[in-house]
C-alpha cells in the first residue's frame, strides 16, 4: 500500500496564512489607497482617513469649507471606496475638522 506523498511545508503555511485575517495595517494600507485612487489629488490635499473601526472610516478635513463640499461628496466617495474595497469592507465616512 502507497502513502500519501507529503505536502510542502510552503502549501500549508500558504493555506494557513490564506485563512488568517488581515492585519490592521494591511487594511489601512488598503483604505489609504482606495482613498488616494477614489477622490483625486484636490481633495487629498484637503482631507485625510485617520482612523477605520466598525466598518466607519474617519476623515481628517483642513477646513470648513471643505467639510461642506465633501459632505455633498460623501455617497460618490463612499460608493468608489465600496467598489475598490469591496462592499462589506465600509459603511459609513464620516468627516470632521482636523490636521491633514
Amino acid at each position: 500500500m502507497r502513502s500519501k506523498a507529503p505536502t510542502p511545508i510552503s502549501n500549508i503555511i500558504n493555506d494557513i496564512l490564506k485563512k488568517m485575517p488581515p492585519s490592521k495595517e494591511d487594511t489601512t494600507l488598503k483604505i489609504r489607497a482606495a482613498w488616494e485612487s477614489s477622490v483625486g489629488d484636490k481633495i487629498i490635499r484637503h482631507a485625510a482617513p485617520i482612523s477605520f473601526n466598525n466598518k466607519r472610516l474617519v476623515v481628517n478635513v483642513d477646513n470648513s469649507m471643505w467639510l461642506y463640499q465633501l459632505g455633498f461628496l460623501k455617497e460618490d466617495i463612499l460608493s468608489k471606496l465600496k467598489k475598490s474595497l469591496g462592499e462589506d469592507v465600509i459603511d459609513d465616512i464620516y468627516f470632521k475638522i482636523g490636521k491633514v
